[in-house]
């Protein structure tokens, strides 16, 4: 008899658990993480790059701040060209933002970068950070689709009430 309950009771629980673990696992996938990317000082710690618009014409006259754990520590204007540069900087990470792009980059002092890390950044203003591999929530897509879900959220629960019964019936003391 206690061991029929505590197998029923160690299987509902078993149940409830399987029907909530997609809940969990769905909870943070839109979760968005930054993309470090690596750049080169160059001489002076100079960083230099360009700002284009998605269509590639050079943005004139555009602000660009450099910030530091959130503060700006520099801000410079793009040149006729969409060039713009940041003198005397430190190695460490610092974020690059302007027309709602905001992109981080790990500044390596020169002669100390890794060999793919740029010496000259490209921002494009407007455009969405592209995250290669992204596709969906962690099973494909599938578990986002509401009636998908319900249909396997029903059937957890149909599997888990007939292994309760079929418990039941196997009771010695019935």
């Amino acid at each position: 008899m206690k061991l029929a309950s505590r197998t029923r009771s160690c299987l509902v629980t078993g149940a409830v658990f399987g029907m909530l673990l997609p809940q969990i696992s769905l909870a943070d996938t839109h979760v968005t993480r930054p993309t470090v990317r690596d750049a080169a000082l160059q001489a002076g710690g100079t960083l230099q790059g360009s700002l284009l618009s998605p269509d590639g014409k050079a943005q004139t006259g555009r602000t660009v701040q450099l910030l530091s754990r959130g503060e700006v520590v520099a801000s410079t204007q793009t040149d006729r060209e969409g060039r713009f540069a940041f003198r005397g900087l430190r190695a460490g990470v610092y974020g690059l933002h302007t027309d709602g792009v905001a992109i981080a980059y790990r500044l390596w002092a020169d002669g100390a970068a890794p060999p793919s890390a740029v010496s000259d950044v490209l921002l494009v203003s407007g455009q969405e950070p592209i995250v290669r591999g992204a596709i969906g929530d962690h099973f494909g897509g599938h578990l986002g689709k509401p009636l998908l879900l319900g249909g396997l959220l029903g059937a957890a629960g149909v599997i888990g009430g007939v292994i309760g019964y079929n418990i039941r019936d196997f009771d010695p003391a019935s």
